[in-house]
């Protein structure tokens, strides 16, 4: 049973269940955190900070052939740090998600690999 009221300290909502317990790890009255996932679906996902917004609309540059390209996009919604992509992308794209300041359309990019800890 979920509970239709949220904790304003801490941002949860109780949720109730049954559950199987055979090796007796939980008590009665413990409580646990849960993730729900309503659905699961097929989508083109970048990292948000690939998508940038101008008077346009948003759009990503795509690599291709070692130069960027403007792609307009279409984004349905941001989950967990991931922009789905609605539409204007195929899947499998390399995408720019640094640097946008100093590329236009058909400037030359090359792929960096990600420093440690970024």
């Amino acid at each position: 049973m979920i509970e239709n009221t949220v904790d304003v300290n801490t941002g949860t909502v109780p949720v109730r269940a049954t559950m199987p317990n055979s090796d007796e790890m939980l008590w009665a009255g413990t409580l646990v955190t849960v993730q729900l996932s309503f659905r699961e679906e097929e989508a083109i996902v970048v990292p948000p900070n690939a998508v940038q917004v101008s008077q346009t609309g948003s759009f990503v540059f795509v690599v291709r052939n070692g130069a960027a390209n403007v792609k307009p996009v279409k984004v349905a919604r941001v989950i967990d740090a991931q922009a789905v992509i609605e539409s204007g992308l195929e899947g499998g794209e390399l995408v720019v998600t640094e640097g946008h300041l100093q590329i236009t359309e058909g400037s030359r990019v090359s792929v960096r690999e990600p420093k440690a800890g970024f």
